[in-house]
């Protein structure tokens, strides 16, 4: 008659307990990436603004230094 009594240290139940660890691993590894990838296009986003802010200021202040070097000669 076999023995149906529960042992924690039994192959079953030690393959049991990895295999639920795996999948956890395996969820949070997912969630990780996902993350990732949403964080990467953010920063593109962000150094895409930072260029054209860049630009922005550096033709406003062509712009300001034309006005003001008119009113210098006497426009």
């Amino acid at each position: 008659m076999p023995n149906h009594e529960y042992n924690q240290n039994s192959y079953d139940a030690v393959l049991a307990r990895i295999d639920q660890k795996l999948g956890s691993i395996h969820s949070d590894v997912c969630e990780m990436k996902a993350s990732h990838e949403t964080m990467a296009h953010r920063i593109s986003k962000l150094e895409n603004f930072k260029y054209y802010l860049m630009g922005a200021i550096a033709l406003s202040s062509v712009f300001f230094h034309y006005v003001v070097s008119k009113f210098k000669n006497g426009a």
